[in-house]
């Protein structure tokens, strides 16, 4: 189809374009929509025309990677649980962290106007989860006697690579001391997010 062509099919108050490569060499090309007659022009802006757009002016920007953050109940801590890697069950680390004590919260522990995710089938429906991950609850007593445990645990952990090390240096082997034990601190400067 030649320009003449191209000109007598056009309409009246349509905008005409440049061809691509009849843009200016340098700088920034400038790109017009070319509207025309045929179908896919109409079928498009049907199609656009068609679309509900949602003004989302008073919602602010959230990753979309972020878990949701609930309140937790009086008397109750919580934590998201691993129930799924990538689509497939793991249930190894479900089942470590119920023995733990950890319990699946429910959505109707959750006030009705709380946007919540809910997960719809299977052995979790009727829980909050997203994304492989289910909400989980435990007493505060409970998850108090949970964390002086592990503490224990790693206390005792180190005590024992202390004295191990002790114990081998002990004997004065040529080329290495008497092992020193140095425990150091390291401050971290909170910073403060800045207003946008």
């Amino acid at each position: 189809m030649n320009t003449e062509q191209v000109e007598a099919k056009r309409k009246p108050g349509r905008p005409r374009t440049k061809p691509w490569d009849a843009a200016p060499a340098q700088g920034k090309r400038t790109t017009q929509v070319v509207r025309d007659d045929s179908i896919h022009a109409s079928r498009l802006e049907d199609e656009r025309a068609a679309v509900d757009v949602h003004d989302m002016e008073d919602e602010p920007w959230v990753n979309p990677v972020s878990l949701p953050y609930l309140k937790p109940r009086d008397g109750m801590v919580q934590r998201w649980i691993r129930v799924a890697v990538r689509g497939e069950a793991d249930p190894v680390n479900t089942a470590r962290k119920l023995r733990e004590g950890w319990q699946p919260r429910r959505i109707d522990t959750v006030s009705k106007n709380i946007p919540v995710p809910c997960i719809e089938t299977g052995k979790y429906a009727g829980c909050i989860g997203v994304e492989g991950m289910i909400l989980c609850e435990m007493t505060v007593q409970r998850n108090a006697q949970r964390n002086e445990y592990f503490a224990r645990k790693n206390r005792e952990q180190s005590a024992a690579i202390d004295a191990r090390l002790v114990e081998e240096t002990r004997h004065n082997t040529p080329g290495f001391g008497q092992a020193e034990i140095e425990k150091k601190s390291k401050f971290v400067r909170e910073v403060a997010v800045a207003a946008d």
